[in-house]
């Protein structure tokens, strides 16, 4: 993981924290750290937004915090077309809308790949370094759990295969058997119909 480092507010000592969503708090004085996002603006819930387009990725933003997906989608994308093209904090604002997350935390723990979609590519494009990380730290932790996953569901997989084999087996026994009784009594009336 990535280590970032971190002045704590309410004490002013620089803290290392290995970045994977949640919180982060100081180990001095245990105030509660704030990730730093873009370089300028300010913050709505745990992303800072740039001043070109604040107010309405704000927006955005307080609308993931209650649920309000597609309405927060459309406030990043109204951010993107009118205000700043190139605005990562909209991107990422509209990817976690996407994805129905209300935060990075709750990305954090999805297992869809991230690496393909649009929103990522383009919030990663135009992100500055410490966001650029803070976004590529997520990924790889969406993709570990991707790959969880996928292990997962193949071995689900083959466990319903398997089971699968083994109830044709059986199946085909128990005709076997009802078919070997069938041809039994056939024989067994002949013998008796022929004394």
């Amino acid at each position: 993981m990535a280590e970032i480092s971190l002045k704590c507010t309410g004490c002013g000592a620089e803290n290392k924290v290995n970045y994977a969503g949640g919180q982060h708090h100081c180990e001095y004085c245990g105030s509660l750290l704030s990730l730093p996002r873009a370089s300028t603006g300010a913050t709505a819930g745990s992303v800072t937004v740039t001043s070109e387009s604040g107010n309405i990725v704000r927006r955005g933003y307080l609308l993931l915090e209650t649920g309000s997906f597609d309405e927060a989608k459309r406030m990043f994308q109204r951010a993107l077309d009118t205000e700043n093209p190139e605005d990562s904090a909209a991107y990422w604002g509209a990817l976690l809308a996407g994805r129905r997350c209300r935060n990075d935390e709750e990305l954090c723990r999805s297992s869809s790949r991230l690496s393909n979609e649009n929103n990522y590519q383009m919030a990663v494009r135009f992100a500055n370094d410490t966001d650029r990380m803070v976004y590529t730290q997520i990924h790889d932790t969406v993709e570990e759990n991707y790959k969880k996953r996928s292990k997962v569901d193949t071995e689900i997989f083959t466990a319903m295969v398997e089971r699968r084999k083994r109830e044709e087996r059986r199946n085909r026994r128990i005709i076997f058997l009802v078919v070997g009784a069938i041809v039994g009594f056939y024989i067994f009336v002949a013998c008796v119909n022929s004394l």
